[in-house]
């Protein structure tokens, strides 16, 4: 297969006719679009499908596609619209391996970050700058020294006063800045470090398995071509199933099941050790202190322990 790369992309350009227009979609890049051109009558079509222009790429792309499945309900309606207006259009959409989406998406997760360090630094340096500017405006002004109103440095004296809260009010923003840019780093770094903890893909195991019920239901009643996107659907969700389980055993973490658990045992569950009430088939309950008690499924359990003889059940 032969995607063409987005560093290749023709820039738009004015046109008046239609051409040739690309979409391809990877594991690794998510949706682009190549071949439009500047008033060639795709710009609408393409913004009420999602799409978005990428200045840096040089094509259009579809926000959130890269590390995930191809939208091809989204890639149908756009190529329909398209065509309809005059343009020939190929689709090329990669086979789907959810093991390379999912690096794709750690991948952007890490881009990401570095790009928020970096800005993070950058904006820590102007704050310095700013920092220097405002001191040295008011260094020659002894301490505490008023404006002398009628002396021949008055006017002297309100302009230094003035650079140094103009410098001073930038840095304060400048050091805001590099405090934000310093957060979502951390942040997006730490989403990324989440999304291959066993709990986070047990828990979208979870929500897959929901989604693969609820598809399977509608399929026994939709229309042939509704029917047809949604076993497209339920294929690469079982596929997602299949790769986040061998995920989890490759990690080593144990899984835990009705077996391993008993009433007045404790379990771990969320950062915090929990009192058994019950185990079930699907879940575990625990003890919150009140009447009731809450249900945990078992992949929420990082850990597992008999209770002491000094522990109160």
């Amino acid at each position: 297969m032969e995607i063409t790369p987005a560093h290749a992309a023709v820039p738009e350009v004015n046109s008046e006719s239609p051409g040739d227009i690309v979409i391809a979609h990877t594991n690794a890049e998510g949706t682009l679009i190549s071949g439009t051109a500047r008033g060639d009558g795709s710009r609408e079509a393409l913004r009420s499908a999602g799409f978005r222009w990428s200045r840096s790429l040089g094509v259009w792309y579809l926000r959130q596609s890269r590390g995930f499945a191809a939208r091809r309900d989204r890639i149908d309606r756009l190529t329909a619209v398209l065509r309809d207006a005059g343009f020939t259009v190929t689709v090329d959409i990669e086979t789907y391996d959810p093991a390379r989406t999912f690096q794709a998406r750690q991948d952007a997760s890490q881009e990401r970050s570095d790009a928020h360090a970096t800005r993070a630094v950058n904006e820590q340096a102007r704050y310095q700058l700013r920092s220097e500017a405002a001191h040295a405006a008011v260094a020659q002004i002894p301490l505490g020294q008023p404006i002398l109103v009628g002396h021949h440095s008055e006017a002297r004296h309100r302009r230094d006063l003035a650079r140094h809260d103009r410098n001073m009010g930038r840095a304060i923003e400048h050091a805001d800045n590099a405090k934000d840019a310093a957060r979502r780093s951390d942040s997006v770094r730490a989403q990324a470090a989440a999304r291959q903890s066993p709990v986070v893909m047990g828990r979208k195991i979870e929500r897959l398995t929901a989604e693969q019920r609820k598809l399977t239901r509608y399929l026994t009643d939709a229309t042939e071509g509704y029917a047809e996107q949604l076993r497209e659907r339920l294929a690469v969700i079982e596929e997602d199933i299949a790769f986040l389980q061998g995920e989890i055993e490759r990690s080593g973490a144990r899984v835990y099941t009705k077996a391993d658990i008993a009433p007045d045992d404790l379990v771990r569950i969320r950062g915090r050790w929990m009192i058994v009430v019950k185990a079930n088939s699907k879940t575990v309950a625990v003890k919150t202190g009140y009447s009731w008690s809450d249900n945990y499924p078992y992949h929420e359990v990082s850990d597992h322990r008999r209770p002491t003889a000094e522990e109160p059940s």
